[in-house]
């Protein structure tokens, strides 16, 4: 993975750690190889980042359990949750 982000990205709905490559023009992109999901780094970047701090909101400043907390899904996460994947209308 050259150049970059620091904490690797994974698949929001499947779990395991997307491919990074350039494409010919030099834009770096992501891709899942279980599901075919992708984009540009950018974008599941900053879509990561978004997982990050609804997961902060959620658990450390309304305490809310799993179970009642509202599904959002994302397609990029900097961690796969536990348990399994939610699909987009769940």
């Amino acid at each position: 993975m050259d150049g970059q982000s620091e904490e690797p990205l994974y698949c929001g709905r499947c779990g395991i750690r997307v491919d990074v490559s350039k494409d010919g023009d030099g834009v770096e992109n992501v891709r899942c190889e279980a599901c075919g999901d992708s984009d540009t780094l950018l974008v599941a970047k900053r879509e990561a980042g978004a997982h990050l701090a609804h997961q902060f909101l959620r658990q450390v400043i309304l305490k809310l359990p799993r179970e009642q907390a509202c599904h959002v899904f994302y397609r990029f996460v900097e961690k796969p949750s536990p348990g399994p994947a939610l699909s987009p209308m769940q």
